[in-house]
């Protein structure tokens, strides 16, 4: 009885642990038990009933297990199948909620970057107005430097021309003051020069030239202050250069007369000499 006590634990135990898998043996290990304890009750051997009673329930607690793994296990295998479905359909919840969730990081990353890039393009643009405007004042303030040395240079323009101007009139009047000098120089030499043709010098001329000078001469002292060359005579004569008012005042006398000047200058040089 003992011993079928222990085989009954043992494979009460075993099924407890192993469920299912050992189903079939735990069922052939319960036949043999019961094949057992109908020979003892059978052989008449001194069992008592509580010990009938306590196998009994144990049969029926092991019959119980039995009927449960061999009846049950299919469902057991739906509802693991459900449970496996289930848990699938979890993780594929799962995964949906993941990829939804990790959709949704991206779509802000999106959001942020692109929030990022617009900010980024409103700051260069303003920067682009930024410097376009600075461009524009210095623009302005160079046209401004411009105009101003455009002014100045006109002013100073002006301002040479003006004095340029007064210059020229100065010169002007310095010219005409020494025109009116050189008229009173002129003058001068005049009234110096009809002093100089005095008679002494006139009758020293007539007397020591040759016939066609002496008329040379005496035209040319009777008509020689209405030409051209008087200026230049008046000098000649008042530097007592004969030679030189010869030859610019008495050209047009010598083509009148026919007389050649070489014989003029050489006559009228040797009676200066002379004298």
């Amino acid at each position: 009885m003992c011993r079928i006590q222990r085989m009954i634990e043992k494979y009460s135990e075993c099924l407890y642990v192993k469920k299912r898998f050992l189903a079939n043996e735990a069922v052939e290990h319960i036949l043999t038990a019961l094949s057992l304890s109908l020979l003892l009750l059978v052989s008449g051997t001194g069992i008592k009933i509580s010990e009938i009673n306590l196998f009994v329930s144990s049969l029926f607690v092991l019959f119980g297990e039995c009927h449960w793994l061999a009846g049950a296990a299919p469902d057991d295998e739906e509802e693991n199948e459900e449970e496996e479905e289930e848990q699938e359909k979890e993780k594929e919840k799962e995964k949906e909620k993941e990829k939804e969730e990790k959709e949704e990081e991206e779509d802000e990353e999106e959001k942020e970057e692109e929030k990022e890039k617009e900010e980024k393009e409103e700051e260069e643009d303003e920067e682009e107005k930024e410097e376009e405007k600075e461009k524009e004042e210095k623009e302005e303030e160079e046209d401004e430097e411009e105009k101003e040395e455009e002014k100045e240079k006109e002013e100073k323009e002006e301002e040479e021309e003006e004095e340029e101007d007064e210059e020229e009139e100065d010169d002007e009047e310095e010219k005409e003051e020494k025109e009116e000098e050189e008229d009173e120089e002129e003058e001068d030499e005049e009234e110096e020069g009809s002093s100089l043709l005095t008679l002494p010098l006139t009758q020293f001329l007539l007397a020591n030239c040759t016939e066609h000078l002496r008329n040379t001469c005496a035209l040319w002292l009777g008509t020689w202050s209405p030409k051209p060359g008087a200026r230049d005579l008046m000098k000649a004569l008042r530097k007592k250069d004969f030679r030189i008012c010869f030859s610019k005042c008495g050209e047009p006398i010598w083509q009148r007369t026919g007389v050649l000047g070489s014989q003029i200058e050489v006559d009228v040089h040797s009676a200066v000499t002379r004298e």
